[in-house]
């Protein structure tokens, strides 16, 4: 097996790849670099690297470009091809598209797929870590591989219920408007803010045909929400959720609570008057008991000594522990 076969296989490049050559640099104290040098086949048609549209060639670009991939046991991987630029006829000049790398991107596929999982799993900052890349670099990614993900699937078709919420991101006022799918559990839409206009840019996208297939819609109670449901989705039973709908009963029965005990309580109460309960808590607290013990008896007579440190409070002196309170008098004096 050749070498170049070798390095396509081992590197997995694909059939679209063509292996011109490599380059190994070995420096003491570091890991080995390979530099592999490829490029398209020499009938391969040229695609605008932003649409994909078959274009006519028209330059070299800015020469050779290179692509961090993926390191291949101690090496670290490079690869280095032509820039060629295509004239789309949409976007103008701009670099044609190449199977190994995305648009521009410094990274290979595979290395951008590697470090993506690598940031779901754990987080971006040790994924940048792990890789020797920036933040800015794995934030990135993150970005390019979820925007080529969804230009794949459409998320919004064959919805039947959905959950719409906001959630807090960062500091201060700031909210996302959150669109959930009852049937799968996935989130399938978010914007910036939560407002009418936020979700009416949800229904724009939706479509009216498909708005008009909803069943139901759960959220709370808020009007942002209901005002666009009730006017783009007629359709859509409206369910709210059982957080709020607590909330609000408590709410209700509480304020009934306190009507009819303002009806019920004596003419005096109402006037300002301290009830009955509230004098006999405060007398027997002036005789320094606890309520339980003072109940169903007579209030004992008042002692020299406070019985409690409330007592000792308004007797003027000080509360004293265990100890002291055993020593004779003449000893708690010196």
């Amino acid at each position: 097996m050749r070498v170049v076969t070798l390095l396509k296989r081992v590197l997995g490049l694909g059939h679209l790849v063509v292996v011109c050559g490599y380059e190994l640099t070995e420096v003491d104290g570091h890991r080995p670099h390979l530099v592999v040098k490829v490029r398209l086949p020499v009938r391969h048609r040229g695609r605008c690297g932003r649409c994909a549209v078959v274009s006519p060639w028209y330059d070299h670009g800015g020469g050779l470009r290179r692509w961090r991939h993926v390191d291949t046991a101690y090496a670290t991987v490079e690869l280095e091809a032509v820039g060629r630029r295509v004239c789309c006829p949409m976007h103008g000049p701009t670099v044609a598209a190449v199977p190994w790398a995305r648009h521009d991107s410094a990274f290979s596929r595979a290395f951008e797929d590697l470090v993506v999982y690598d940031a779901i799993a754990s987080n971006k900052t040790a994924a940048a870590t792990r890789h020797a890349v920036s933040w800015r670099a794995v934030n990135a990614m993150c970005v390019r591989v979820a925007d080529e993900a969804l230009a794949q699937v459409d998320l919004l078709d064959g919805l039947v219920a959905i959950a719409i919420d906001e959630v807090k991101y960062k500091k201060g006022q700031r909210y996302l408007t959150v669109v959930c799918d009852h049937v799968t559990g996935r989130v399938i839409w978010a914007g910036k803010g939560r407002s009418k206009a936020t979700v009416g840019e949800f229904f724009d996208q939706l479509g009216d045909g498909r708005a008009r297939q909803l069943e139901f819609v759960t959220c709370d109670g808020a009007e942002w929400i209901h005002g666009p449901v009730a006017v783009r989705a007629p359709n859509a039973l409206i369910c709210l959720d059982t957080f709020h709908l607590i909330g609000w009963a408590t709410k209700a029965l509480d304020e009934v609570r306190r009507v009819e005990w303002n009806e019920l309580r004596p003419h005096q109460q109402r006037r300002g008057g301290e009830s009955p309960q509230g004098a006999a808590v405060r007398a027997v607290a002036q005789l320094g008991e606890p309520v339980g013990q003072a109940e169903g008896r007579d209030p004992p007579a008042r002692s020299r000594e406070p019985q409690t440190a409330a007592g000792m409070a308004t007797e003027g002196g000080t509360p004293r522990d265990h100890g002291d309170a055993a020593l004779p008098r003449e000893a708690g004096a010196r």
